[in-house]
This record gives structure tokens, C-alpha cells and sequence, in this order.
């Protein structure tokens, strides 16, 4: 029991000082500092914004319609 606790204060002195870096230092997460605002996505699959193409220049995308006539 007393090796599990000598090791348990071993990773939590070495973890908490590393989540503090990291989220702190490397990921800029701690501070006064306002989230980013990122523009909304749309929640479809549409190709399209209102008449303009989304994606232009990439026609394997594009859905050809086919005379189709069945048997």
C-alpha cells in the first residue's frame, strides 16, 4: 500500500504541473482571455449558399442527372 501512494504523489507531481503547461502555455487556455468566435456551420449537406456554389472547380461532386428510364 505505501508503494502505491509514494507512487500516486510521483505521477501528481508530475501531472498537474504538465496539464498546467500544457493547457496553460501550449494550448492558451487559462487567463482573462474571451473564447473565439468562429463562424456557424450550416447543419446540411447542401452544396449551395442560396444560389452560389460552395464548391466550385470540383466536379466530382456534382451530381449529373442521368436519363433514366426503367425496364
Amino acid at each position: 500500500m505505501r508503494g502505491f501512494i509514494i507512487g500516486f504523489l510521483v505521477f501528481a507531481a508530475f501531472a498537474i504541473p504538465a496539464r498546467r503547461y500544457f493547457v496553460c502555455e501550449l494550448r492558451h487556455h487559462c487567463g482573462d482571455q474571451p473564447p473565439i468566435q468562429t463562424t456557424a456551420r450550416p447543419m446540411t449537406l447542401s452544396l449551395k449558399d442560396g444560389d452560389k456554389s460552395i464548391l466550385q472547380g470540383y466536379e466530382q461532386f456534382g451530381l449529373h442527372r442521368m436519363p433514366y428510364s426503367p425496364t
